[in-house]
């Protein structure tokens, strides 16, 4: 095991107890909103990342801090040593290394999809909160409190069990790139992901439900 592992393991209890401690209703109404939130986020991250660079140029501009905030060195490092899956043409299924400006420019698309599936997450995941946060207090001073803790804790697991999986889901192209390089890799996330015993279960349950980037 190593420190992503551990960081899994830590996720996985910390939701646990924090699941237990708020009980069913209140984790019912987090963990519906974490379900829906991750649903609607990987159904429509690809389209809030389009609309947000066509009407507002969020893709230009995060291209353009790349350009001039990462040294063109490590750009061409990123070139040279990290065989990204999603560097790729969106009409060709080929790796984009013909220029900085291509990487700079693919660098942040992907960055964009990760601003939109997490915009698109917190967004969800607070409505359905909020909304279900009404009816929260209605068992709170019943009999029914020891099933409400108990149902919480479960509901916990299963929340820090989903929050490793979409952890996962962001890693797979770094562990897919160990199959399809033949370079030794030595990057900090790359040897965590590929050195990590966690990883491969998750994506094994990611390959059941075909969730997968694009």
């Amino acid at each position: 095991m190593n420190w992503l592992d551990w960081v899994f393991i830590l996720i996985i209890i910390f939701s646990t107890i924090r699941g237990l401690s708020t009980g069913f209703i209140v984790g019912v109404s987090s963990f519906a909103g974490l379900v829906l939130g991750i649903t609607s986020a990987i159904i429509g991250y690809r389209s809030l990342a389009v609309y947000l660079d066509n009407q507002w140029g969020w893709g230009n501009s995060i291209s353009e801090l790349i350009l001039n905030y990462l040294p063109p060195t490590s750009l061409q490092d990123l070139i040279n040593k990290i065989s990204i899956v999603n560097f790729q043409l969106n009409n060709q299924n080929k790796l984009m290394s013909e220029s900085l400006n291509n990487v700079a420019d693919q660098l942040a698309i992907n960055i964009l999809y990760f601003i939109s599936f997490f915009l698109i997450l917190i967004f969800v995941s607070l409505f359905v909160k909020v909304a279900l946060g009404f009816f929260s207090g209605a068992v709170t001073h019943t009999f029914l409190r020891p099933l409400d803790y108990l149902g919480g804790l479960i509901l916990g697991l299963v929340r820090g069990l989903i929050i490793v999986l979409v952890v996962a889901f962001f890693l797979e192209p770094i562990s897919a790139a160990s199959v399809i390089a033949s370079q030794e890799k030595t990057g900090f996330i790359y040897l965590a992901t590929n050195r990590s015993l966690i990883i491969p279960y998750a994506l094994e349950l990611l390959n059941m439900f075909n969730l997968h980037l694009p």
